[in-house]
């Protein structure tokens, strides 16, 4: 059994209450405003990636165990509080997960369920803050008259867009055939619709370079011009090498997720994209759609962040391969929720 206390303080930022706390070096932060489901995503970032192995997890704050329904119903936001999230089980190391994903390699099949397709591209979009879900996905593709009638914010109606043209675009793809220039600008097209520019390498873009300045600033060094067009072609190389290797490629597959988003090559939209890339490299090395953990983005940014700036590629590494552990053995364990939740 392991327990994980975090002691938050109401504090303000952005004329915003919260409560602030700090999980293992992981921030939490929990909004006076928060539905019980962004409450729920803000803890599962405990339970899914600081032990996404440890089986049922339990709530408690200030010592009385809790779900996370009473939880969200003490807000607003007043006095400090204790929470303590104490797992039941032992987690696994990075070793045996490792193994056991290359285990589990299957034989190449076409192309994976309609049904897995939606899952995932729900999840990708999850992860960049959208709240499509899987059913509204499924059920504007049964009736999208009924679907678009539903009254919602312009936001979640081009989320749940741009969601269903990602399905559709799956459903199209051959998924054998290489990973181009053309797929990728094809794929981004799809993919990010709503974008000013969809589709479009930033190389090509003259204001490109004002617009990435501020994460430049946060510590990234994204290529420009040529550099970028040239580290796009050596990434294209790669991933056909991935393509037509014939022993295990789990790590190379991770290493291009990561080496495209470092080169991101488009205004917005590469981590989905780069996700996208990822999973159909995995799906052609005979494992199923892996997604990282709902309400997870916070851990991966700080992962990728680590690969570029300290070359440290340890967390990168774990985390991508508890996610492909996930989809081959237990794909429920990747819910935002806990065990508790009411």
């Amino acid at each position: 059994m392991r327990s994980y206390p975090v002691s938050t303080v109401p504090s303000r930022a952005w004329d915003g209450d919260f409560w602030k706390g700090e999980v293992e070096h992981f921030p939490l932060n929990i909004w006076s405003h928060s539905s019980e489901r962004q409450v729920a995503a803000s803890l599962a970032q405990v339970r899914n990636l600081y032990s996404p192995f440890s089986g049922p997890m339990t709530l408690e704050c200030n010592g009385e165990v809790i779900s996370i329904a009473e939880l969200t119903r003490r807000l607003p936001i007043g006095e400090p509080i204790d929470l303590v999230l104490i797992s039941e089980t032992e987690t696994k190391s990075d070793e045996t997960i490792l193994n056991e994903v290359l285990q589990g390699r299957r034989e190449f099949q076409e192309r994976p369920s309609i049904d897995q397709l939606i899952e995932w591209v729900a999840a990708n979009h999850e992860l960049e803050g959208s709240v499509t879900r899987a059913v509204d996905i499924r059920e504007f593709r049964r009736s999208p008259d009924a679907a678009l009638a539903v009254p919602m914010p312009q936001r979640e109606r081009a989320d749940l867009s741009s969601c269903v043209s990602m399905v559709e675009f799956l459903e199209r793809m051959d998924w054998n055939t290489d990973i181009t220039l053309d797929w990728l600008e094809s794929a981004h097209f799809e993919l990010d619709e709503q974008d000013s520019n969809p589709g479009i390498i930033r190389s090509k873009l003259a204001h490109q370079r004002v617009a990435i300045r501020a994460l430049q600033q946060a510590g990234f060094n994204f290529p420009e011009g040529p550099d970028l067009d040239a580290g796009l072609a050596k990434f294209i190389s790669e991933v056909r090498d991935i393509h037509a290797a014939t022993q295990d490629v789990l790590i190379p597959a991770h290493n291009a997720h990561q080496q495209f988003v470092s080169l991101h090559p488009f205004m917005d939209g590469n981590g989905r994209l780069g996700r996208l890339v990822w999973m159909v490299l995995l799906h052609r090395c005979g494992y199923p759609p892996a997604m990282f953990p709902r309400g997870g983005r916070h851990i991966l940014m700080q992962a990728l962040y680590q690969t570029q700036i300290r070359d440290d590629w340890a967390l990168f590494y774990r985390i991508s391969n508890e996610a492909v552990w996930r989809a081959l053995y237990d794909p429920t364990s990747s819910s935002m929720f806990f065990d508790n939740h009411a």
